[in-house]
């Protein structure tokens, strides 16, 4: 614990405004006084005890924690201000460590918030504190979450960084301005309600600015800084951890305005993944704390859609798993987590936002009502299969029967199994006869290492493609400067793909749900790519011959695939041996390709029409 928390962690707010403000009354949960940085006849200096937070409503429009109110008490700096409260809470700083001292982009990033806010109490943020009356957000909660203003000019926030004398090179790498191709710096964010986005030591990040007025995108992040990565915060950790911890549940929403009147209501142990899928380091941000994380989204298709895309980028239980056979001792490993796992659907049509608002015993009850991922995990996938073909029943037992078969606990796995036996009509005892051939011919595999590895290579070589590819190129063209097809961006398979550059284009694409977001993502190498295809002149066409020429890419890039495919699996047939277990391997590869001719027939027979 750094010398700052160690302090926090001594001093309590109320005690040391009381020593510099005698006139400060409890207020119902807070305390209310006169502010001490302006003269006013109303008192608008408010202590929040259980945020440990202040904040002034009145003409100074200023907040924060005790650092920020004896830095502006005394007039000093944040190192002043660490001397003067280390000696009130008799921590001697023999020396303080680099550990102590915030990164340059979390200062920038406080400076720019208390703009922010302060831009938001002004007359320019009228339409600001409008639109946060309108969505209901609290005073309470505006000082809290320290939501703020960025006026619409354009170049306000970097003019006063400037004045302050920050370099253009620290600006720049903050995400809080752009820089056009001819020089010209602007800020990112003009006319919208600002929300800063904090670690779980609660630095300030980020920013994420909404806008106002119905234009798009309706959110725009600061890009990927040194300090910012939005796959790795929760908004609203800060502020959650210690319900987190002490109920050992979280519950993950979607938006930022869910989290805050959540927290309004008291669900306390409340964080949003910020838009995005849910990712591996947004889950272990909290697994340490929480023996349950409750993934609360719409119970509509998109809604479904996000959550099967947060479940594979978090707990990767379906891209590692259809086609790959019999994982045990992994999945096994992953049983374990999953068992933490329950998802919420809001069957409402409404926001948890708006659901909170209007009836929290429906809210009560979705949450009572969350089911365990496996459960999801089936009906969701069942919904998109057709379950009347051997083809889609094949594909939902090769999806999640690995998964219940990792389960150590033999009650739940039976339930599992008896769920997925009357969802494809395939009897529990042949759903044990497929798990057990699987686990043969993992056994198989494994005793043929050296022969597998000699496949693996192959594999890579087959994708190891440096140089351009124009049919890849022309499918991602397509998809970027068109945005009607946007929605279909999943059929493009990353599969399909052999070029680096475009796998991990078509990568952002899908974790992502806009296009600004996907952009966003990408390392600078592959946002030069984006940029280049995107402004690619094209031949004119209407949308008929656009979603033609789309289908065509689609077909000719997985018949394409299904053919290396196929050079594959003849390479997987060197793999046999004069064992026992060679003849049932040899039976799965002949399968596999068997359905690779199918599946080809297919194509062929489509493209005849």
């Amino acid at each position: 614990m750094g010398a700052p928390d160690e302090i926090k962690a001594k001093i309590d707010i109320v005690d040391l405004v009381l020593d510099y403000v005698p006139e400060l009354k409890r207020a119902g949960k807070n305390f209310q006084a006169p502010c001490p940085f302006h003269n006013e006849r109303t008192p608008s200096f408010i202590v929040f005890p259980e945020k440990q937070t202040w904040r002034c409503f009145g003409a100074c429009s200023t907040g924060g924690d005790i650092f920020e109110f004896v830095m502006k008490k005394e007039g000093t700096s944040f190192p002043g201000a660490l001397t003067i409260l280390a000696d009130k809470a008799g921590i001697q700083l023999t020396q303080v460590s680099k550990n102590d001292q915030p990164h340059p982009l979390y200062v920038l990033n406080r400076v720019a918030q208390k703009f922010f806010t302060d831009s938001f109490i002004a007359d320019r943020g009228a339409q600001a504190r409008t639109y946060a009356k309108s969505r209901y957000i609290s005073d309470e909660s505006i000082a809290t979450f320290g939501i703020g203003y960025s006026p619409s000019s354009g170049d306000e926030l970097l003019k006063h960084l400037k004045t302050l004398g920050y370099s253009d090179e620290l600006i720049l790498g903050s995400g809080l301005v752009t820089q056009s191709e001819s020089g010209n710096i602007r800020d990112m964010f003009h006319g919208r309600l600002m929300f800063p986005l904090r670690d779980i030591q609660g630095n300030i990040a980020g920013f994420s600015g909404r806008s106002m007025d119905g234009t798009n995108p309706k959110y725009i992040n600061t890009a990927k800084t040194a300090v910012f990565d939005k796959g790795q915060l929760l908004y609203g950790i800060d502020q959650a951890k210690d319900s987190i911890s002490r109920e050992s549940t979280v519950i993950v929403v979607e938006g930022y305005m869910d989290v805050i009147t959540a927290h309004e209501y008291g669900y306390t142990n409340v964080v949003a993944s910020m838009g995005t899928a849910l990712t591996e380091q947004q889950i272990l941000l909290v697994k340490s704390k929480a023996n349950k994380v409750i993934l609360a989204l719409d119970a509509d298709i998109a809604g479904q859609e996000a959550m099967l895309r947060s479940l594979n980028a978090s707990w990767k239980l379906l891209g590692d798993i259809v086609g790959s056979g019999y994982r045990k001792q992994s999945l096994r490993n992953r049983s374990d987590d999953l068992s933490i796992l329950r998802i919420a659907l809001i069957t409402e049509g409404k926001d948890p936002d708006q659901l909170i608002r209007n009836d929290q015993s429906k809210w009560n009850n979705i949450l009572s009502n969350a089911v365990s991922a496996i459960d999801f995990l089936i009906e969701a996938e069942a919904k998109k299969l057709d379950l009347s073909s051997s083809q889609g029943k094949s594909e939902l037992v090769e999806r999640v029967l690995p998964l219940v078969f990792s389960i150590p606990d033999w009650n739940e796995q039976d339930r599992y199994l008896q769920k997925l036996a009357d969802t494809t009509a395939i009897s529990r005892d042949q759903l044990r006869m497929i798990a057990g051939s699987w686990s043969r011919k993992q056994q198989y595999v494994s005793r043929n290492a050296s022969s597998k590895a000699r496949a693996e290579d192959k594999v890579e070589s087959v994708f190891a493609v440096a140089s351009e590819d124009p049919l890849e190129k022309r499918a991602i063209t397509l998809l970027l400067q068109h945005e009607d097809l946007w929605d279909n961006r999943f059929d493009l398979k990353i599969d399909f793909f052999m070029h680096a550059a475009n796998r991990a284009i078509l990568s952002a694409i899908h974790a992502e749900s806009t296009m600004i977001g996907a952009q966003a993502e990408l390392d600078q190498q592959f946002k030069e790519r984006w940029t280049h295809l995107s402004q690619l002149q094209s031949p004119p066409s209407d949308k008929k011959m656009r979603d033609e020429e789309w289908a065509a890419c689609l077909r000719r890039l997985e018949e394409r695939y299904l053919r290396e495919l196929k050079s594959l699996e003849g390479a997987a047939f060197e793999n046999g041996g004069d064992d026992s277990g060679s003849a049932e391997y040899i039976g799965n590869v002949e399968q596999q390709a068997l359905e690779t001719n199918n599946r080809l027939r297919e194509l062929f027979a489509g493209n005849s029409h």
